[in-house]
C-alpha cells in the first residue's frame, strides 16, 4: 500500500490549491448550540453571532467567490425541522430555523460552492 504525506498540495504553478475534478466537498459547516449560544463544532467558520430569536449569522474563515453557494441544514426542537438561509454575502450567511413561532433552536448547516 502506498502512503502520501504532505503539509501543502498546490497547483502546477505553485500559486494555489489543486483543482478538484469530478468531486465535491463541503466548503463550510457548522453545528450551533442555542443554549448557551455557541458553536458545537465547525469547519471554515471564523465566528457566529446570535442575531435575535431564531436568527444566527455565521462568518466564513475563507469567503465564497460569490453569493450563489448552496446551503443545506436542519434544526432540532419539537417544532423546528428546517432552516431558511440568506446567502447575502460571500463572507457570511444567515441561518433562520423555520418554526411555527420564532424560537432559538440547535441547528446544523453545510455550505457548498467555490471559495474565493
Amino acid at each position: 500500500m502506498s502512503e502520501i504525506r504532505a503539509t501543502t498540495i498546490s497547483d502546477s504553478a505553485g500559486t494555489g490549491p489543486i483543482t478538484l475534478t469530478g468531486q465535491s466537498a463541503a466548503k463550510a459547516w457548522v453545528s450551533i448550540d442555542n443554549s448557551p449560544f455557541s458553536n458545537f463544532d465547525s469547519f471554515n467558520i471564523s465566528s457566529s453571532v446570535d442575531q435575535g430569536t431564531g436568527s444566527y449569522q455565521v462568518f466564513f474563515t475563507n469567503s465564497f467567490d460569490n453569493t450563489r453557494y448552496a446551503c443545506a441544514g436542519a434544526a432540532y426542537s419539537t417544532t423546528a425541522h428546517t432552516i431558511n438561509f440568506a446567502g447575502e454575502a460571500t463572507g457570511s450567511t444567515y441561518l433562520k430555523p423555520y418554526t411555527t413561532a420564532a424560537a432559538d433552536v440547535d441547528c446544523m448547516a453545510m455550505m457548498n460552492g467555490d471559495l474565493a
